[in-house]
């Protein structure tokens, strides 16, 4: 137990460190909901997914948007389907991932195509 309690204070320790040195993103708010509105289709609808070679439907729940941490990672943006009851884990699936210099041109021509 004393050796847990270890490893998880150091965890969170090491994720604090990371999240607070992170790269600075231009405009990241702007980024976050341009894609949780890309993908917001998606709440509710059913997804399947195989586990140990067995096939799962659940429901969708929620979209989660993880911004890169620092300038070599991605943006990542994953559906989250929900658990049938509170003894499962929910199953979070990546839907995209991109890097920041790609979103910004995505976003860049959905703002072309908007205003034609």
């Amino acid at each position: 137990m004393f050796l847990f309690l270890i490893v998880f204070t150091i965890s969170i320790i090491y994720f604090f460190i990371r999240y607070a040195n992170r790269d600075e993103i231009n405009e990241e708010q702007e980024k976050n909901d341009f894609l949780e509105n890309k993908f917001k289709h998606l709440i509710g609808t059913t997804a399947t997914f195989k586990d140990l070679d067995v096939e799962f439907k659940r429901k969708v729940s929620e979209i989660i948007v993880y911004p890169p941490l620092s300038k070599g990672e991605k943006w990542k943006v994953y559906k989250v389907l929900k658990a049938p009851t509170w003894l499962n884990n929910d199953k979070e699936i990546l839907v995209y991932e991109q890097t920041d210099k790609h979103l910004e041109s995505e976003m860049k021509n959905n703002n072309e195509e908007a205003e034609k």
